[in-house]
């Protein structure tokens, strides 16, 4: 997975597979899988992240590779951080979902 391109004035932005998935149930279970937060560039002083406030997909393609989105920040500042400055959006996986064999382990039993 991979930002295809910056967060843009307007946070919107888009996430592009690198192959073909189920885009409904990415959209579905997406903060089951995924936590989204963003780091500053002063993070080694204060080492603390910014929650997103919202995160919502807009927009699945036809592709199955595309899925468009908008966040929305507690302060608006930080979207002028993320957009002006070398600050980052993470869309970090959580590794605890899969147990060694690929299958989900029972705490997420229920998204499949």
């Amino acid at each position: 997975m991979t930002l295809s391109s910056e967060i843009d004035r307007n946070s919107t932005g888009k996430i592009v597979w690198s192959h073909p998935v189920n885009t409904t149930f990415i959209r579905d279970n997406f903060f089951n899988m995924f936590d989204v937060y963003m780091r500053n560039v002063t993070y080694k002083y204060h080492k603390s992240d910014w929650q997103v406030e919202e995160f919502v997909f807009t927009e699945l393609e036809p592709d199955n590779m595309t899925m468009n989105f908008r966040i929305k920040f507690h302060e608006p500042w930080l979207l002028g951080l993320l957009v002006k400055k070398r600050d980052t959006l993470y869309i970090h996986w959580k590794h605890g979902m899969l147990n060694n064999f690929g299958q989900f382990v029972d705490d997420y039993q229920d998204m499949t």
